[in-house]
């Protein structure tokens, strides 16, 4: 036991040093080697925010930082104004206007993403979008630096130039921590149904349940739904975690309730109707009759 506890805490000290070296390089590996820009071009600083696979939303900001003849008269200012624009499947395109010769202020705008929540907490969201870059009707050359700010999730991508276009593909996973997390929770709801099934099941069939029992069950009732709401980014119900495993599992505790219930009703009404028995050593006085058996005891002479 010793051995195997020992174990434990060394799995789980891996899995909390590895999530914390992932979670410190905050660079997005993004594959931009079909990239070409020269001096003169605009970087645009992508920050992912927040990712959010039951909303379908990926929340990032956006900087444009000029280089070359696109820089003002001071480093960070545009020398004429620019026009971003970003678009994804599904919505319409959102435009950023900003102004020569001043301080450019990040924006922030929302990403739709395709593919649900259904596998978590092994879903891979998917973000699919454009961004482009107009400075007097002209395009302008873009290049791209993305930063992962989000809780729990790594992203990496690819990024391709199309008629000064620059189209995103970015793929995000759950981190191994949230993962091992969710995973233990999972379990503890199995286990939870199975001493269900084993022990309370069987105190059912003999008959023989008490009402300490009928309040464990109440317990794990609302407790069920509590460590399903605790698992780190547990999206809204419909995966296949409910599916599976949350929704049977408050059945069968639900359904032993209910029986425990009845069966602790049905044997408290029987105890109650049953008579109490009479104490122990206390016999009824037998009658007694003369000797010659010819009248009662202590009848007239």
């Amino acid at each position: 036991m010793l051995a195997v506890a020992a174990g434990l805490v060394a799995v789980y000290y891996a899995l909390v040093i590895g999530s914390m070296q992932l979670r410190d390089a905050t660079e997005v590996a993004l594959d931009d080697s079909s990239l070409s820009s020269g001096a003169d071009r605009v970087t645009v600083e992508i920050e992912a925010l927040e990712l959010d696979p039951g909303s379908s939303s990926f929340d990032v900001r956006l900087q444009p930082v000029p280089h070359g003849t696109f820089t003002g008269d001071s480093p960070g200012e545009l020398a004429a104004p620019l026009e971003l624009r970003v678009a994804s499947p599904g919505q319409s395109p959102v435009s950023f206007d900003f102004p020569s010769q001043q301080i450019i202020d990040p924006v922030g705008t929302t990403v739709d993403i395709a593919g649900g929540a259904q596998s978590f907490p092994f879903d891979h969201p998917r973000m699919e979008f454009r961004l482009e870059a107009l400075s007097a009707g002209e395009p302008v050359p873009l290049d791209v630096e993305m930063a992962d700010q989000t809780e729990g999730w790594n992203l990496s991508g690819t990024i391709s130039d199309v008629d000064d276009v620059l189209r995103f593909e970015v793929d995000a996973s759950r981190e191994m921590l949230p993962v091992a997390f969710t995973l233990f929770y999972i379990a503890g709801i199995v286990v939870v149904a199975l001493i269900t099934v084993a022990l309370i099941g069987g105190a059912i069939v003999r008959g023989r349940v008490g009402f300490d029992q009928v309040i464990w069950l109440g317990a794990m009732l609302v407790a069920i739904p509590a460590v399903r709401n605790e698992m780190p980014g547990v999206p809204p119900i419909g995966t296949a975690v409910d599916m599976f495993v949350f929704l049977p599992s408050v059945v069968i505790v639900a359904a032993a309730l209910l029986a425990s219930i009845v069966v602790l009703t049905l044997h408290e009404a029987a105890e109650y109707r049953t008579p109490a028995a009479e104490p122990h050593g206390i016999h009824e006085i037998p009658e007694v009759h003369e000797a010659n058996g010819t009248g009662h005891a202590g009848e007239g002479e």
